[in-house]
Parts: C-alpha cells; sequence; structure tokens
C-alpha cells in the first residue's frame, strides 16, 4: 500500500478494523465495511474467492486478483485488481461505485475518499472574521470533488472560481450577495446538464487566499500578509517560527524567557508577548495551513507584539534565541505520546557551524547524509519505531535547543550523528558517548557491536559522555548517546566517509542498535 486513507460515505466516515490504502493511484476500501454501512447483502464464496453484494436491486460480483468485474451479469474490465490482504476483501471503490450509480470523490490535502449515493449539494455560504482572517465557507452535504481556479480581474483584483462536480443544481445560492473589504462573490451558475455549480469571487488588490477543506465545508481564506521578516520554517520534522535581531530568551542552560505566554481553546491556540526591539515585525498574517497550524496572526502595539498560533492539534512551543545567528526560534513539537518505540535523531552542526573540517570536507554534511539514511531505514522498518530528525538540510541549530527539542518530543531515546578530529592524524574508527545510565549505556553498546561490523571501520569503544559535560549528553533526560562515525582528521576514514557504500554500512548498523535497543 502507498498510504492509508480514510472513507466517507454519504458524509460519514465509515469504522472499520482495517484502513482503506492507495496503491497505484487506485484507492482500495474493505468491501464489508463499505458494503454493510450501505445496508446492502453481501456473499462470500470462499472455493472460488469470490464477493456477491446487492443493493437497490443491482448484483456486483468480484474475484480475488482478477481485473472482471460483473455488473448484473455484465462483463467490466478494472485496471487494477480486487484483492484479498490481512484476510480482508478489499476492491477498488471508484469502479465498484461507478458501477452502482454512486458519487466518488477524492480530498488529497486530507487523504479522504468520499461516496455519495445521490449528488450532493452546496446549500449555504457564510462569511465571518476573526484575526483579520475572512473565511468564506460553503457548506456541503457530504465531502465532495471540486476545483478552483484564477484569473486576473480589474485593478490589479483576481477572480477565484469554484467549480463543484456531481452536484444538484440550487438557484437559492443566488441570494447570497456577499462584500466585504476582502472579497465579492459576483456569480453563482447553475450547470445541471453537467452536474456543476460554478461560485465566481472577486479577490480585492492586495489581498491573499488559500482554499482549505474539511468534512462539509470548502472554505476560502483571504487575509493580509504579514510585512515582517520572521517567517515560518519547515526542516526535518522540525516546523518553527525564525525571527531575525531578537532575543526572546537567554542563551545558557536556564533558558530564562524574555516574553510572557498562554494557551486556550483547549490547547488549540497558544499566544506570546514580547517588546519588538529590532526586530521586524507588523500587523498581519502567516497562513500555514499544514498539520499543525492553521496560521499565525502578528499584532503590534507601539513597541509590543503578540504573536498567536491558531494550530490543528495540541503541540509544545519551544522558544531559544541562538547567539551565533542572532536569532530567535520557536519551534512546533508534536510529542511521542504514548509511544513506546520513539527516537530523537539529532544531526550534529549545521548551517554556520561546519563541525570539524580538513581537506575541504566539513563533518556536518557526513552527519546529515548519515543520520538521512538511519531515518530512511528506521521508518522503512517493520519495528515501529517513530522518529523525530530535528534538520533535513544545512541550517545551524544552538546545543541548547537541540536538547529542550529532544525533551520536548517526548522521545524515549536520543541518539546524536557526529563524526570525530583528534590531533593525531593516526587515529581511526568509530566511538559513542553515552549519558550515565543503564539504559544509555546498553543503547550505546548495541551500536558500536554493529559498527564493529562494517567494512574499514573499526571498534574505539563507548565513553562516559556525563563525565565529558557534552551538552546533548547531559540535558536530554531520556538516554541518550553520541556517535562518532569516523575521524575526518584520518585521510583513510575521510576516504570512507566519501564512499556512499560506507555511509549506509555505518547507518544500517547504527539503526541496527536502535532497533535491537527497542526490541
Amino acid at each position: 500500500a502507498d498510504f492509508p486513507v480514510s472513507l466517507f460515505l454519504n458524509g460519514e466516515q465509515v469504522d472499520a478494523d482495517i484502513n482503506s490504502f492507495v496503491y497505484e493511484s487506485r484507492t482500495f476500501v474493505p468491501m464489508r465495511a463499505f458494503f454493510e454501512k450501505l445496508g446492502a447483502t453481501i456473499t462470500y464464496f470462499d472455493n472460488t474467492k469470490m464477493a456477491r453484494f446487492e443493493y437497490m436491486g443491482k448484483t456486483v460480483e468480484v474475484t480475488n486478483d482478477s481485473y472482471e468485474m460483473r455488473v448484473d451479469g455484465s462483463k467490466i474490465i478494472m485496471d487494477v485488481p480486487a484483492v484479498i490482504m490481512n484476510s480482508r476483501f478489499f476492491v477498488p471503490v471508484r469502479f465498484i461505485s461507478e458501477a452502482m450509480g454512486f458519487y466518488v470523490s477524492w480530498e488529497p490535502s486530507m487523504n479522504y475518499v468520499c461516496v455519495n449515493t445521490n449528488k450532493s449539494k452546496v446549500y449555504e455560504i457564510v462569511s465571518s472574521e476573526m484575526d483579520n482572517i475572512q473565511r468564506t465557507v460553503m457548506y456541503t452535504d457530504g465531502y465532495m470533488e471540486y476545483i478552483n481556479s484564477e484569473y486576473p480581474g480589474s485593478n490589479g483584483r483576481k477572480i477565484v472560481d469554484f467549480y463543484f462536480k456531481n452536484v444538484q443544481p440550487n438557484t437559492e445560492l443566488e441570494k447570497y450577495k456577499l462584500k466585504n473589504s476582502h472579497l465579492e462573490l459576483i456569480g453563482c451558475y447553475n450547470y445541471p446538464n453537467d452536474n456543476v455549480i460554478k461560485l465566481s469571487y472577486q479577490i480585492e488588490t492586495g489581498i491573499r487566499y488559500s482554499v482549505t477543506s474539511q468534512t462539509n465545508e470548502v472554505i476560502l481564506n483571504t487575509y493580509t500578509i504579514a510585512n515582517s521578516n520572521f517567517e515560518y520554517c519547515t526542516n526535518g520534522s522540525r516546523k518553527y517560527v525564525n525571527i531575525p535581531n531578537l532575543a526572546l530568551t537567554s542563551t545558557d542552560n536556564s533558558v530564562t524567557k524574555y516574553f510572557s505566554y498562554s494557551s486556550g481553546e483547549g490547547g488549540y491556540t497558544y499566544s506570546m508577548s514580547f517588546a519588538k526591539g529590532n526586530a521586524n515585525i507588523s500587523d498581519g498574517v502567516i497562513f500555514v495551513n499544514d498539520e499543525y497550524l492553521h496560521y499565525v496572526r502578528a499584532a503590534v502595539s507601539g513597541n509590543n507584539v503578540t504573536l498567536k498560533f491558531h494550530a490543528k492539534q495540541q503541540l509544545n512551543y519551544e522558544t531559544m534565541y541562538r547567539s551565533f545567528t542572532k536569532d530567535s526560534n520557536i519551534t512546533l513539537v508534536k510529542p511521542f505520546n504514548g509511544s513506546s518505540k520513539s527516537i530523537y535523531i539529532d544531526v550534529g552542526h549545521g548551517g554556520g557551524d561546519s563541525g570539524a573540517y580538513y581537506s575541504g570536507l566539513s563533518e556536518k554534511n557526513f552527519n546529515l547524509d548519515i543520520a538521512l539514511r538511519i531515518v530512511k531505514i528506521l521508518r522503512s522498518s517493520n519495528a515501529n519505531i517513530k522518529v523525530y530528525i530535528d534538520r533535513r538540510t544545512d541550517v545551524y541549530m544552538g546545543l541548547y535547543e537541540r536538547a529542550w527539542l529532544a525533551n520536548s518530543s517526548g522521545a524515549k531515546a536520543m541518539v546524536a550523528i557526529h563524526n570525530n578530529a583528534s590531533e593525531s592524524i593516526n587515529v581511526t574508527g568509530s566511538m559513542a558517548y553515552y549519558k550515565d545510565t543503564s539504559s544509555a549505556i546498553r543503547l550505546a553498546t548495541l551500536i558500536q557491536q554493529n559498527m564493529a561490523n562494517v567494512p574499514g571501520s573499526s571498534n574505539r569503544g563507548i565513553y562516559n559522555g556525563t563525565a565529558e559535560d557534552l551538552i546533548m549528553i547531559k540535558y536530554p533526560t531520556m538516554p541518550s548517546v553520541i556517535t562518532e562515525t569516523a575521524f575526518l582528521s584520518n585521510s583513510a576514514d575521510r576516504a570512507r566517509l566519501q564512499s556512499p557504500e560506507f555511509c549506509q554500512n555505518a547507518a544500517q548498523a547504527i539503526a541496527n542498535g536502535i532497533i535491537q535497543y527497542f526490541s
């Protein structure tokens, strides 16, 4: 399966003990759960692996691993076969539904497939304002397929059209005369022969927009964008707001806060207030609409700034000033609540901090290469280990910032990926530092036992990192290990690090150690 999806029938989610899924661009649904929700009669013939379902006078038959479907005796060839997986019969939903005369739509941003036994309906349009975001909601009686398009209007305006497919005509929509400072609804058009409704909006000059959807709603969000230097960033598992030229905390391990904060709406909003100082922040919105956030609202009054985060789920917010880059990061963290197998992968150095540097080669790049390989191995394994990686590109992160993020993630262990250097060019091999706990010693030992099997590597053993006063050992609260894969100061190790095969073998060894630790 490529990825799991949720299934809706006539606007209600179909509950099943196993997920629907997408495979080769086709959505497969568990037959029994789908047709029982529909109220159909289902018969399964074990000897032929054939399933028959009857609904409203129609009979459909499909057979495991067969491209052939019969509808009232007539043969239809599907481009993918029905399959049995985990003792469940899965059928391609679009072929089955269209054979029954149903309407199927797909919501890619939320991984939903929606089936309606009758044409859907757009029945109401409502506009409201919050935090300078104008929300124009087009209410539907179920998930439906739509497209939106944009073209230039007059005087710098934009025209945004919505086309709703497989819908009933609704002349009542023409009564809506929406108009505000952001937009105007300028047309409602019914095309009953094509089962289409078109809604046209004129967006005012200087106004940005985005489109989102959820159960029974398609939402046109309009807003003014914050004319500021602060920005929302994504890197690896990290999502954060970066504000240049502003110190929101101290730089020591106490992380003294220079801001006040509060949360509301059951933890779904988070507000922080602070003095603007030299930061370039003005009123406006950063509209995000990813799996974490709806948007961030900046409100400025004199020298005082309030940032308000509107989240889609409960998050932790970790704020840290970095003196090296003279900026503050506000990182959004989704903790691994309830997960007994979770690992925080810290990618050593980055950005202006190259780490060890020899013969034109920077440690930070090898750390990232190996870490990304580790994450890929862990996520593709059957070990069910959840993974948080703190950077996927060449960006700077402070040491305390890393430690506090590891703690906020709720991970059950932390492994920092590094490479080594020595004053002696003859020193070679791999080693690991551990937090002085039995669990961390075990994790370091398992990693080094696997590293000993990497061709070209030698095992230099494990060392007490607590005694070395290493920040990424001392301050993370979980079992913590720093791996040192090879020595850049040694020419043979440098050559090995430039070999993709060596880096893959090293990543596999570290990943094996982590998997064995959680076994």
